[in-house]
């Protein structure tokens, strides 16, 4: 036999295969149909009847203390001892933590030499009985000394200036590369909220298809709620990719505060070492001033007295001197200046602490602000002392608070206005930080009846309830719609109270159409 012989047959046994296939197929579907056409569908229903609807406003917020305290020594030292941790609590005057006070020791001691040195020379100056050589020459002496020590004094001045400066230089750029790692996170966070977003829209579609699919008849109902699952966890995704967004910004945000405060601070920095410097240069010219008082040949008494205000001013400047340096020494140690609890401790014994670097930070915690941002348009509903609910996340009920600021000026960028909310805190089980939700009553309507807003369809003549009457035949309705609260949607035409409406269906249901409702769901 030929070869295409073969192959002429191989294919007529192929093509009554298929012939067969599609032919049971389609007998099979044809027996499928016709038993969903008879099959009832089954409903689950709900009771309409009175309710109260409520106008809320909401918004996300986080919870702030009112009093946050950083503590730093106002000169570097070394840090001998923290004698408290992060959640400590702690009262006001406590001792916290202590700087080396070697060299504030030693700064208070050459003080002291300087006041006893300053009351010599003005004691030897007014017993002086005249001018004389050997008088004259005590005083350059003197006086030379004075300059010799002004000019060290005003080197140490500029040494110390220079390390205060560089010290908050290192400190700007320390916040500005936390800056851009806030920077970067906001950025991160923008993107993942991006493609949480893009994956619901794929959700959404997809659940579309589907329905489509099951209207069709080609898929089961079990597939239609795979698909609303998917799209509600895509939106909780959703959600959370906001959240984090949100707080990526919050944290660019401190950065942004703390950089701008870095920068404040070595400004003071320039400006008192500025003023010091200049202080330190004018007590050099009265040095070399009193030298060329005493060089002269001070032969008549109004010299004679010059020179002794000279001294007394010396004396002035050397106790000035000395009471800076006290007020160094008892800045070593760092106090609470409240009742609170120490929230961050960024310092460990040994290291270096530096001024305008918070060694602790002590928050009060006894209530809390929940700080939100409501739209503009809302301004006129929100007032103070009114009360408002705010949900906490990882608090189980809501708290109750008290609106106690609202800022009557919108941002330019957000179009919205930030409230603050008073929460007592006395179990103090809430904590700075923490996010929440707000929500505020605008408005209340005693609906008389109210069915859930899911029984509710739109249609082209209008909105369309369908209601069981006690046959468990579908009716559907025209209906007037009022308030609504985003759950419960007032009817005030077309359903009475108690009456059965159609909450979900598997199936769509036409007027007159019998249904099985679940025996838990039936009138009693």
């Amino acid at each position: 036999m030929k070869p295409w012989i073969w192959f002429v047959l191989f294919g007529l046994v192929l093509a009554t295969l298929v012939g067969w296939r599609i032919k049971s197929n389609a007998g099979e579907g044809e027996e499928q149909g016709g038993a969903r056409g008879r099959r009832t569908p089954v409903v689950e229903v709900a009771l309409a009847g009175p309710a109260t609807i409520q106008d809320t406003i909401e918004a996300v917020g986080s919870l702030e203390s009112p009093h946050l305290v950083e503590l730093s020594p106002k000169s570097s030292g070394r840090i001998e001892r923290v004698s408290v941790r992060e959640g400590d609590r702690v009262r006001a005057g406590q001792v916290l933590a202590t700087i080396d006070t070697s060299e504030a020791d030693a700064q208070v001691v050459q003080a002291m030499a300087s006041v006893a040195e300053a009351k010599s020379r003005l004691a030897e100056a007014r017993l002086g009985q005249g001018p004389s050589r050997v008088g004259v020459a005590t005083s350059i002496e003197q006086q030379e000394a004075n300059v010799s020590s002004a000019e060290a004094d005003l080197e140490q001045v500029k040494r110390n200036s220079e390390s205060t400066i560089e010290a908050a230089r290192a400190n700007i750029g320390d916040v500005t590369a936390r800056l851009r790692g806030a920077e970067s996170q906001v950025e991160n966070a923008q993107a993942v909220l991006d493609r949480e977003r893009a994956s619901l829209r794929n959700a959404e579609t997809k659940l579309e298809r589907t329905r489509d699919l099951y209207r069709q008849g080609f898929i089961a109902a079990q597939e239609v709620d795979d698909a609303k699952t998917a799209v509600d966890v895509q939106a909780g995704n959703v959600r959370v990719a906001e959240s984090q967004l949100s707080a990526a910004r919050q944290a660019k945000t401190s950065a942004d505060a703390l950089l701008e405060v870095a920068r404040l601070q070595l400004t003071m920095a320039e400006r008192k070492a500025k003023a010091d410097v200049a202080a330190a240069e004018a007590r050099l010219v009265a040095a070399r001033s009193g030298l060329k008082v005493a060089n002269a040949n001070e032969a008549t008494n109004p010299a004679y007295t010059e020179n002794l205000l000279a001294l007394e001013a010396s004396v002035r400047a050397a106790e000035a001197q000395l009471d800076l340096a006290d007020s160094v020494k008892s800045n070593t140690v760092l106090t609470s200046p409240m009742d609170g609890v120490v929230t961050a401790r960024n310092a460990d014994p040994g290291s270096l602490a530096t001024p305008g670097q918070a060694v602790l930070i002590v928050q009060s915690l006894e209530w809390l602000f929940f700080r939100a941002s409501l739209p503009v348009e809302a301004s006129s509903l929100v007032r103070d002392g009114q009360t408002v609910m705010v949900e906490v996340d990882g608090v189980e009920d809501p708290i109750a608070g008290t609106v106690s600021q609202v800022n009557l000026v919108a941002d330019v960028q957000s179009r919205q206005f930030s409230v603050q909310v008073r929460l007592e805190n006395k179990d103090q089980a809430l904590r700075p930080g923490m996010f929440g939700k707000i929500k505020i009553v605008t408005r209340e309507v005693d609906a008389e009846v109210v069915v859930p807003k899911e029984s509710v369809r739109d249609s082209q003549a209008g909105p369309t309830v369908t209601v069981i009457g006690d046959d468990n035949k579908a009716q559907v309705r025209q209906v007037k719609t009022g308030a609504s609260d985003g759950r419960m949607v007032e009817v005030t035409e077309g359903v009475a109270a108690g009456e059965r409406v159609v909450t979900l269906s598997f199936m769509p249901l036409r007027d007159g159409q019998d249904v099985n409702v679940p025996e838990t769901e039936k009138r009693e």
